[in-house]
C-alpha cells in the first residue's frame, strides 16, 4: 500500500475484525495462477470502460478516470479466489491509464473484511457474493482511487458487519464514499468546485435509490447551486443468465 495503507490493519483490528491471516491456513484455495488469469480479463474490460473526460468550468478543467466493478479477490462457494502479490500486479496496467487524472472514481463491488456471513440463496449462477480479504485492499490505492461508489447488489454480501469494516477501511485510506442517503463527497481540484454522489437500486434501507428519478434530481438540483461540476455515480441492472 503506498498512499494510505498503513492505518487498515489498526482500523479492522479496532473494529474487531479477524484478520486476514487465517487466509494462510485455508487447506485447498483455488490455483491463484487461474485466477490471475481470469482478472485479467477482468481488468481489460474495466479498460474498455474506462472514461477519461474533461468537465469545464470557469475556463479550469478537471481530468477524470472512472472504472467500473472492482473486485480483486474474493471467496465464493467453490472456494478463495487469491491473486498473486495481493492483487497488485494485475491491474498496474489499469492504474497507469488513471495515473494522470485529477480524480479517480470506481465502484466497490465487494466488502473488505473477514467477519459476516454470506448471503443466503448463492448458486454461482443465477446469485453471487464477494468479499474481498482486507490484506488486498492496497489495490484500490494502486489504482489511486479517490471516491467509489459503495453501495450497490453486493457490496452487504457478508452483512453488515464486513460492510461496517469496509467503511472504516476506505475511511482510513482516505478514500471518499457515497451511495448512502445524502452522502456526498466535496473536492476542489484546480480551483473547480466538484461534488460526487452515488445511485443504486434500494438494496439496503440506508442507499440512496434512483427508482425515484423525480427525487434524485431533485437532490442533483441542490448540489448545483454551491458545485461548478456534479458527478453522479449509479449502479443498476440486474444479475444471473438472462441478463447476460
Amino acid at each position: 500500500m503506498t498512499r494510505r495503507g498503513g492505518a487498515i490493519e489498526a482500523v479492522l483490528r479496532k473494529a474487531g475484525a479477524a484478520t486476514d491471516r487465517n487466509l494462510d491456513r485455508i487447506a485447498n484455495p483455488i490455483d491463484p495462477g487461474a485466477m490471475c488469469r481470469g482478472t485479467l480479463i477482468a481488468a481489460f474490460v474495466c479498460v474498455s470502460t474506462l472514461g477519461v473526460f474533461g468537465a469545464r468550468a470557469q475556463e479550469k478543467t478537471v481530468k477524470v478516470a472512472v472504472v467500473g466493478h472492482v473486485v480483486i479477490a474474493t471467496e465464493s462457494r467453490n472456494g478463495w479466489f487469491l491473486p498473486p502479490d495481493n492483487g497488485v500486479g494485475m491491474v498496474e496496467d489499469v492504474a497507469a491509464l488513471m495515473a494522470d487524472a485529477d480524480l479517480r472514481l470506481g465502484n466497490l463491488a465487494a466488502p473488505i473484511s473477514m467477519r459476516g456471513s454470506m448471503k443466503p440463496g448463492v448458486d454461482n449462477d443465477r446469485r453471487w457474493a464477494f468479499r474481498t480479504p482486507p490484506r488486498y485492499a492496497g489495490v484500490l490505492d494502486t489504482l489511486g482511487l479517490d471516491v467509489v461508489l459503495a453501495a450497490n447488489n453486493h457490496i452487504f454480501d457478508y452483512g453488515p458487519l464486513a460492510y461496517a469494516d469496509t467503511l472504516a477501511t476506505l475511511d482510513a485510506m482516505a478514500i471518499g464514499h457515497v451511495g448512502r442517503v445524502d452522502e456526498v463527497v466535496r473536492k476542489r481540484i484546480n480551483g473547480v468546485r466538484v461534488a460526487i454522489i452515488g445511485f443504486t437500486q434500494p438494496y439496503q434501507p440506508e442507499f440512496q435509490s434512483h427508482h425515484d428519478i423525480e427525487a434524485a434530481g431533485e437532490k442533483v438540483a441542490a448540489l448545483r447551486r454551491h458545485n461548478d461540476v456534479i458527478i453522479v455515480l449509479v449502479h443498476g441492472g440486474g444479475e444471473g443468465r438472462e441478463y447476460r
